[in-house]
């Protein structure tokens, strides 16, 4: 593998590990910063079982929805590894 390629490869590699990590992250603080305030309602007794649904709603929705960010992050670093090894290789010609 050539340097310049080698070097994309590699700057490739970086952003594809911080949106990943990112994504992990914000999902964390998302999902803890929403368990206060519904814990608080779940005790409540004339909205708790409502409060628990809504809760668990959120949750799918947020771990869905980074899920999503990290498979299209996925699918577009492998498409851009595609890119690099064809402009590289016409680069030889």
């Amino acid at each position: 593998m050539n340097d310049a390629r080698a070097q994309w490869r590699g700057l490739q590699a970086l952003v594809q590990e911080a949106v990943d990590q990112g994504s992990r992250a914000i999902e964390q603080v998302q999902l803890e910063t929403a368990k206060r305030p519904f814990r608080v309602l779940e005790q409540l007794p004339a909205i708790g079982p409502v409060a628990g649904v809504v809760h668990a709603a959120h949750t799918i929705s947020v771990m869905t929805s980074h899920a999503i960010v990290r498979t299209v992050n996925e699918a577009a670093g492998a498409a851009l590894a595609q890119v690099i090894d064809v402009v590289a290789s016409d680069r030889r010609r």
